[in-house]
């Protein structure tokens, strides 16, 4: 397998192959990962609420998946800001996450119960809410397709939200907890 600190071009003069060919196996959950998503398809719903992408910022071992549902027409201000190449900033979502995983990998032996005790919980919740936001998607949808919407949005808004502070918080958290121990 290819060492995960040494890039690709390193992996031809070693002769290590992998899935990849040359380019040599690569997991998901690389400390590089900008952003991941997994997505639903469930042709017995209407599109709106049937397509689904859960989405995340930052190394997927460390993050939380928000639900964004096909029929959204927003997400917050901070999910549509660039901080990867405007620099850091708290204007920017990604920031939120990727500041957490950062600093977690520096120890994650020590720092993973910490950052599992904000994204287990989040995922769950949203996981379990599932059903009940389609159900009550479908209802809207069916009495105005703009009232639909609004929901699905206001709901994928809540969890961005939601998930984004959190993860702010948690970077605050590894930061003080931890400072003075590195």
């Amino acid at each position: 397998l290819a060492n995960p600190f040494m890039p690709y071009d390193m992996n031809l003069m070693l002769r290590i192959t992998g899935g990849w060919g040359w380019r040599g196996e690569r997991c998901v959950a690389r400390w590089y990962t900008m952003h991941s998503t997994v997505i639903q398809v469930r042709d017995w719903l209407p599109d709106d609420v049937g397509g689904l992408v859960w989405f995340s910022y930052s190394n997927t071992a460390m993050t939380t998946y928000v639900p964004m549902y096909a029929g959204i027409t927003d997400v917050p201000v901070d999910f549509k800001t660039c901080g990867r190449t405007t620099g850091f900033s708290r204007r920017s979502a990604w920031w939120a996450f990727n500041r957490a995983a950062v600093l977690a990998a520096q120890r994650w032996g020590d720092m993973r119960k910490d950052v599992a005790d904000v994204r287990d919980p989040l995922q769950e919740k949203y996981l379990a809410a599932q059903e009940e936001v389609d159900k009550k998607a479908v209802a809207l949808l069916k009495e105005d397709k703009a009232k639909g919407r609004a929901y699905l949005t206001r709901e994928t808004q809540k969890a961005c939200r939601e998930a984004t502070e959190a993860y702010w918080n948690l970077g605050d958290l590894l930061w003080t907890r931890y400072d003075g121990q590195w």
